[in-house]
Protein backbone atom coordinates (compact mmCIF):
# COMPACT_ATOMS: atom_id res chain seq x y z
CA UNK A 1 0.00 0.00 0.00
CA UNK A 2 1.25 3.31 -0.79
CA UNK A 3 2.68 5.72 2.08
CA UNK A 4 2.52 9.62 2.10
CA UNK A 5 3.73 12.46 4.23
CA UNK A 6 1.68 15.40 4.89
CA UNK A 7 2.14 18.97 6.24
CA UNK A 8 -0.66 21.57 6.61
CA UNK A 9 -1.02 25.35 5.78
CA UNK A 10 -3.37 27.36 8.02
CA UNK A 11 -4.68 30.47 6.86
CA UNK A 12 -6.06 32.85 9.25
CA UNK A 13 -9.08 34.96 8.38
CA UNK A 14 -8.69 37.83 10.83
CA UNK A 15 -5.86 40.01 11.94
CA UNK A 16 -6.69 40.40 15.34
CA UNK A 17 -4.38 42.90 16.46
CA UNK A 18 -5.63 45.69 13.89
CA UNK A 19 -8.76 44.26 12.37
CA UNK A 20 -8.93 46.73 9.56
CA UNK A 21 -5.70 44.89 8.43
CA UNK A 22 -7.27 41.44 8.04
CA UNK A 23 -7.79 41.64 4.27
CA UNK A 24 -3.90 42.84 3.02
CA UNK A 25 -2.94 40.01 6.26
CA UNK A 26 -5.21 37.20 4.99
CA UNK A 27 -3.65 38.14 0.94
CA UNK A 28 0.05 37.31 2.79
CA UNK A 29 -0.69 34.39 4.01
CA UNK A 30 -2.10 33.28 0.52
CA UNK A 31 1.02 34.85 -1.05
CA UNK A 32 3.05 32.79 1.27
CA UNK A 33 1.20 29.66 1.06
CA UNK A 34 1.55 29.78 -2.78
CA UNK A 35 5.00 30.11 -2.30
CA UNK A 36 5.55 26.62 -0.12
CA UNK A 37 3.27 24.23 -1.94
CA UNK A 38 5.76 24.25 -4.76
CA UNK A 39 7.69 21.72 -2.77
CA UNK A 40 4.73 19.27 -2.23
CA UNK A 41 3.73 16.73 -5.32
CA UNK A 42 -0.25 17.08 -4.16
CA UNK A 43 -1.54 20.10 -2.59
CA UNK A 44 -5.62 19.50 -0.70
CA UNK A 45 -7.21 22.99 -0.88
CA UNK A 46 -10.02 23.63 2.11
CA UNK A 47 -10.94 26.43 1.92
CA UNK A 48 -14.37 28.61 1.75
CA UNK A 49 -12.34 31.89 -0.04
CA UNK A 50 -11.54 30.08 -3.04
CA UNK A 51 -12.13 33.16 -5.52
CA UNK A 52 -9.26 34.64 -3.38
CA UNK A 53 -7.35 31.93 -2.45
CA UNK A 54 -4.55 29.73 -2.70
CA UNK A 55 -5.36 29.12 -6.41
CA UNK A 56 -5.21 32.33 -7.32
CA UNK A 57 -2.19 32.94 -6.32
CA UNK A 58 -0.12 30.44 -7.79
CA UNK A 59 3.55 30.37 -8.72
CA UNK A 60 4.15 29.49 -12.72
CA UNK A 61 2.29 26.50 -13.99
CA UNK A 62 5.61 24.20 -13.89
CA UNK A 63 6.04 24.96 -10.48
CA UNK A 64 2.82 23.91 -8.98
CA UNK A 65 2.09 20.88 -7.73
CA UNK A 66 -1.26 18.87 -8.43
CA UNK A 67 -4.00 20.28 -6.95
CA UNK A 68 -7.45 18.69 -4.99
CA UNK A 69 -9.92 21.09 -4.01
CA UNK A 70 -11.77 19.22 -1.63
CA UNK A 71 -15.87 19.29 -0.57
CA UNK A 72 -16.57 22.25 -2.88
CA UNK A 73 -20.62 23.76 -2.51
CA UNK A 74 -21.85 26.45 -3.10
CA UNK A 75 -23.60 27.88 -0.09
CA UNK A 76 -25.54 30.61 -0.96
CA UNK A 77 -26.82 32.73 -4.06
CA UNK A 78 -23.42 34.16 -5.06
CA UNK A 79 -24.03 36.90 -7.42
CA UNK A 80 -21.99 36.44 -11.32
CA UNK A 81 -19.32 38.37 -10.65
CA UNK A 82 -18.39 35.69 -7.56
CA UNK A 83 -19.15 32.78 -9.46
CA UNK A 84 -16.78 33.76 -12.52
CA UNK A 85 -14.14 34.37 -10.00
CA UNK A 86 -14.88 31.10 -8.64
CA UNK A 87 -15.01 29.54 -11.62
CA UNK A 88 -11.28 30.85 -12.59
CA UNK A 89 -9.95 29.62 -9.65
CA UNK A 90 -11.66 26.08 -9.68
CA UNK A 91 -10.40 25.82 -13.19
CA UNK A 92 -7.01 25.69 -11.80
CA UNK A 93 -7.40 22.26 -9.92
CA UNK A 94 -6.76 18.49 -11.44
CA UNK A 95 -10.12 17.58 -9.25
CA UNK A 96 -12.48 19.02 -7.53
CA UNK A 97 -14.35 16.87 -5.22
CA UNK A 98 -17.97 17.28 -4.46
CA UNK A 99 -20.26 15.77 -2.34
CA UNK A 100 -23.69 15.02 -4.57
CA UNK A 101 -24.13 13.81 -7.86
CA UNK A 102 -26.71 16.33 -8.36
CA UNK A 103 -24.10 18.96 -7.45
CA UNK A 104 -22.00 18.03 -9.89
CA UNK A 105 -24.36 18.03 -12.46
CA UNK A 106 -24.92 21.79 -11.68
CA UNK A 107 -21.56 22.60 -11.18
CA UNK A 108 -20.15 21.03 -14.11
CA UNK A 109 -21.32 23.65 -16.20
CA UNK A 110 -22.15 26.41 -13.72
CA UNK A 111 -18.26 26.80 -13.05
CA UNK A 112 -16.72 25.52 -16.68
CA UNK A 113 -15.33 22.13 -15.98
CA UNK A 114 -14.65 19.04 -17.71
CA UNK A 115 -16.21 15.88 -16.81
CA UNK A 116 -12.67 14.61 -15.29
CA UNK A 117 -12.69 16.87 -12.68
CA UNK A 118 -15.21 16.80 -10.89
CA UNK A 119 -15.58 13.97 -8.81
CA UNK A 120 -18.34 12.63 -5.55
CA UNK A 121 -16.68 11.74 -3.11
CA UNK A 122 -19.49 11.84 -0.17
CA UNK A 123 -19.14 14.09 3.42
CA UNK A 124 -17.77 12.32 6.29
CA UNK A 125 -17.80 12.17 9.84
CA UNK A 126 -15.51 14.54 11.61
CA UNK A 127 -16.07 12.21 14.99
CA UNK A 128 -13.37 10.63 15.96
CA UNK A 129 -14.70 9.06 19.01
CA UNK A 130 -17.98 7.19 17.56
CA UNK A 131 -19.91 9.82 19.38
CA UNK A 132 -19.85 8.26 22.59
CA UNK A 133 -19.15 11.61 24.25
CA UNK A 134 -22.78 12.32 23.79
CA UNK A 135 -24.93 11.16 26.52
CA UNK A 136 -27.33 8.55 27.04
CA UNK A 137 -29.94 10.97 29.36
CA UNK A 138 -31.86 13.00 26.76
CA UNK A 139 -31.71 16.87 27.51
CA UNK A 140 -35.37 16.78 27.44
CA UNK A 141 -38.38 14.93 30.02
CA UNK A 142 -40.84 14.22 27.35
CA UNK A 143 -40.15 13.07 23.74
CA UNK A 144 -39.93 15.89 21.06
CA UNK A 145 -39.32 16.71 17.62
CA UNK A 146 -35.97 18.16 16.68
CA UNK A 147 -35.23 21.10 13.89
CA UNK A 148 -31.57 22.74 13.85
CA UNK A 149 -29.39 24.99 11.86
CA UNK A 150 -29.60 28.65 10.65
CA UNK A 151 -28.63 29.03 6.69
CA UNK A 152 -31.03 28.06 4.28
CA UNK A 153 -33.41 26.62 6.73
CA UNK A 154 -36.95 28.06 7.26
CA UNK A 155 -38.68 26.93 10.48
CA UNK A 156 -41.86 28.45 10.29
CA UNK A 157 -44.04 25.68 8.21
CA UNK A 158 -42.31 22.81 10.64
CA UNK A 159 -43.43 24.70 14.34
CA UNK A 160 -47.03 25.36 12.61
CA UNK A 161 -47.28 21.90 11.73
CA UNK A 162 -45.77 20.24 15.14
CA UNK A 163 -48.19 22.71 17.11
CA UNK A 164 -51.12 21.45 14.93
CA UNK A 165 -50.11 17.82 15.57
CA UNK A 166 -49.34 18.36 19.08
CA UNK A 167 -45.82 17.49 18.48
CA UNK A 168 -43.22 19.06 20.48
CA UNK A 169 -40.64 20.57 18.96
CA UNK A 170 -37.13 22.18 19.58
CA UNK A 171 -35.13 24.52 17.73
CA UNK A 172 -31.64 25.04 17.52
CA UNK A 173 -30.78 27.97 15.61
CA UNK A 174 -28.10 31.02 15.87
CA UNK A 175 -29.51 33.83 17.33
CA UNK A 176 -28.49 36.06 14.00
CA UNK A 177 -31.38 33.50 11.66
CA UNK A 178 -32.83 36.16 9.78
CA UNK A 179 -35.79 33.37 7.74
CA UNK A 180 -37.66 33.44 10.31
CA UNK A 181 -38.84 36.01 13.38
CA UNK A 182 -37.41 33.33 16.85
CA UNK A 183 -40.34 35.12 18.70
CA UNK A 184 -42.65 33.72 16.11
CA UNK A 185 -41.54 30.48 16.38
CA UNK A 186 -41.97 30.81 20.38
CA UNK A 187 -44.99 31.70 20.12
CA UNK A 188 -45.87 28.73 18.63
CA UNK A 189 -44.95 26.47 21.29
CA UNK A 190 -41.26 25.54 19.51
CA UNK A 191 -38.14 25.74 22.10
CA UNK A 192 -35.56 27.97 20.82
CA UNK A 193 -32.27 27.43 21.63
CA UNK A 194 -29.71 29.94 20.07
CA UNK A 195 -26.76 29.01 22.38
CA UNK A 196 -26.31 25.29 21.72
CA UNK A 197 -22.63 24.18 20.90
CA UNK A 198 -21.72 21.02 19.32
CA UNK A 199 -21.81 18.63 22.06
CA UNK A 200 -25.69 20.18 23.13
CA UNK A 201 -26.58 19.89 19.75
CA UNK A 202 -25.74 16.91 19.11
CA UNK A 203 -27.06 15.62 22.51
CA UNK A 204 -30.52 16.74 21.59
CA UNK A 205 -29.86 15.40 17.89
CA UNK A 206 -28.86 12.07 19.30
CA UNK A 207 -32.55 11.81 22.22
CA UNK A 208 -34.84 13.17 19.27
CA UNK A 209 -37.47 11.07 18.37
CA UNK A 210 -36.99 12.45 14.69
CA UNK A 211 -35.40 15.13 13.00
CA UNK A 212 -36.67 17.51 10.55
CA UNK A 213 -34.22 19.19 7.43
CA UNK A 214 -36.96 22.41 5.78
CA UNK A 215 -34.91 24.49 3.72
CA UNK A 216 -35.46 27.88 2.47
CA UNK A 217 -34.28 27.47 -1.05
CA UNK A 218 -34.42 24.03 -3.09
CA UNK A 219 -31.41 25.15 -5.25
CA UNK A 220 -28.64 25.21 -2.50
CA UNK A 221 -26.87 22.48 -1.17
CA UNK A 222 -27.14 22.30 2.35
CA UNK A 223 -27.41 20.18 5.86
CA UNK A 224 -25.66 17.71 5.04
CA UNK A 225 -23.25 17.93 8.23
CA UNK A 226 -26.41 17.89 10.20
CA UNK A 227 -27.74 14.72 8.66
CA UNK A 228 -24.71 12.49 8.56
CA UNK A 229 -24.94 13.17 12.05
CA UNK A 230 -28.03 12.09 12.39
CA UNK A 231 -27.44 8.98 10.98
CA UNK A 232 -24.87 7.82 13.00
CA UNK A 233 -27.11 8.96 15.72
CA UNK A 234 -29.69 6.96 14.73
CA UNK A 235 -32.19 9.76 14.68
CA UNK A 236 -34.45 9.36 11.48
CA UNK A 237 -34.86 12.52 9.58
CA UNK A 238 -37.38 14.36 7.91
CA UNK A 239 -36.11 16.34 4.82
CA UNK A 240 -37.60 19.43 2.47
CA UNK A 241 -36.20 18.38 -1.26
CA UNK A 242 -33.07 20.25 -1.86
CA UNK A 243 -29.83 19.94 -4.20
CA UNK A 244 -28.18 16.56 -2.91
CA UNK A 245 -30.62 15.87 -0.48
CA UNK A 246 -31.55 12.65 -1.70
CA UNK A 247 -28.41 11.31 -1.89
CA UNK A 248 -28.29 11.09 1.51
CA UNK A 249 -31.51 10.35 2.77
CA UNK A 250 -33.02 7.65 0.97
CA UNK A 251 -36.70 8.01 0.78
CA UNK A 252 -38.97 5.53 2.92
CA UNK A 253 -35.29 3.54 3.72
CA UNK A 254 -33.23 6.10 6.49
CA UNK A 255 -35.63 8.63 6.21
CA UNK A 256 -38.15 10.57 4.11
CA UNK A 257 -38.19 13.40 1.42
CA UNK A 258 -40.89 15.78 1.13
CA UNK A 259 -41.65 18.13 -2.12
CA UNK A 260 -40.29 21.27 -1.19
CA UNK A 261 -43.01 24.02 -0.45
CA UNK A 262 -45.61 21.16 0.40
CA UNK A 263 -46.30 21.41 3.81
CA UNK A 264 -49.45 19.04 3.23
CA UNK A 265 -46.39 16.35 2.59
CA UNK A 266 -44.62 17.31 5.44
CA UNK A 267 -46.87 16.95 8.21
CA UNK A 268 -48.19 13.92 6.91
CA UNK A 269 -44.70 12.48 7.10
CA UNK A 270 -43.83 14.09 10.25
CA UNK A 271 -47.27 12.40 12.16
CA UNK A 272 -46.77 9.04 10.43
CA UNK A 273 -42.89 9.04 11.95
CA UNK A 274 -44.16 10.53 15.19
CA UNK A 275 -47.03 8.42 15.30
CA UNK A 276 -46.03 4.75 14.12
CA UNK A 277 -44.69 2.25 16.55
CA UNK A 278 -41.09 1.14 15.69
CA UNK A 279 -40.71 2.89 12.01
CA UNK A 280 -38.59 5.35 13.71
CA UNK A 281 -36.01 2.92 15.32
CA UNK A 282 -36.47 0.62 11.92
CA UNK A 283 -35.18 4.12 10.23
CA UNK A 284 -32.93 5.32 12.45
CA UNK A 285 -30.95 1.56 12.43
CA UNK A 286 -31.22 1.41 8.70
CA UNK A 287 -29.79 5.14 8.52
CA UNK A 288 -26.72 4.06 10.58
CA UNK A 289 -25.82 0.75 8.52
CA UNK A 290 -25.23 3.68 5.29
CA UNK A 291 -23.75 6.38 7.65
CA UNK A 292 -21.28 3.11 8.57
CA UNK A 293 -20.65 1.97 4.43
CA UNK A 294 -20.57 5.86 3.06
CA UNK A 295 -19.84 8.61 5.72
CA UNK A 296 -17.41 7.07 7.94
CA UNK A 297 -13.48 8.43 8.27
CA UNK A 298 -12.82 4.59 7.07
CA UNK A 299 -14.51 5.29 3.90
CA UNK A 300 -13.76 8.51 3.19
CA UNK A 301 -9.43 7.41 3.86
CA UNK A 302 -10.55 4.74 0.97
CA UNK A 303 -11.86 7.53 -1.23
CA UNK A 304 -9.07 9.90 -1.20
CA UNK A 305 -6.45 7.02 -1.01
CA UNK A 306 -8.01 5.64 -4.52
CA UNK A 307 -8.06 9.31 -5.38
CA UNK A 308 -4.68 10.40 -4.58
CA UNK A 309 -3.24 7.14 -6.36
CA UNK A 310 -4.51 7.95 -9.35
CA UNK A 311 -3.84 11.61 -9.69
CA UNK A 312 -0.25 11.27 -8.42
CA UNK A 313 0.08 8.39 -10.72
CA UNK A 314 -1.20 9.75 -13.99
Amino acid sequence: MDQWSFDHIYIDNVYERFPKATGIYRRWQYARAARRIRSFDLAFLFSTDIGIGVTNRLPRPDQVPRLIYVGFTQDGPWPGKRIRKVAKALQHCDVVTMFTEQERQVYLDRYGLAPEQAVVIPIHTDEIDDYRQYGNVSPEEEPYALTLGSPNRRFTPTARICKALGVPLVIITRPWHVNDSLDELTSLGAKVITDADKLKALTYLKHARLAVMPFDDPTIAGGYTTIIHAMFLRTPMVATNCLGIPEHIIDGETGYVTKHGDDDALKATIDRLWSEPGLAGRLGHAAEARAQNRHSLQAAARNFAQLITKIVKN
